[in-house]
């Protein structure tokens, strides 16, 4: 075989030219577009980097519930096991009594019940 064969024939003159180089030039234009798509549009970087702020916030939102969580049963854990804990909690949230103790309840006074001044 002749090294004529081989070797693609090229058209000669501008045309020519540019038909050659159409490929590569057609390859970069379809990469440019590509490419500005992933950037520019609403669907492309912005979206990604909202996405990434946003699972960002909702991990700190998972520390903050796990935080909670660990001192809630600590707290249970207290309710359950120390008997004053009990006590206090039954007091101060449901007002609750000793057998034989007197309660005192001091009332603010309201504006109606309050004397008129002349």
């Amino acid at each position: 075989m002749s090294r004529n064969r081989k070797r693609k024939e090229k058209t000669p003159g501008f045309l020519g030219e540019i038909m050659n180089k159409f490929p590569v030039v057609a390859g970069m234009i379809l990469s440019g577009l590509f490419l500005g798509y992933i950037f520019f549009t609403e669907n492309g970087l912005p979206l990604y980097l909202q996405t990434l702020a946003h699972a960002k916030q909702l991990e700190y939102r998972l520390l903050e519930m796990k935080n909670d969580t660990r001192l809630l049963e600590k707290e249970i854990s207290r309710v359950q096991s120390d008997p004053l804990k009990l006590e206090e909690l039954a007091r101060n949230r449901l007002g609750m009594v000793r057998k034989g103790e007197t309660v005192y309840q001091f009332l603010e006074p309201r504006l109606e019940d309050s004397p008129a001044t002349p």
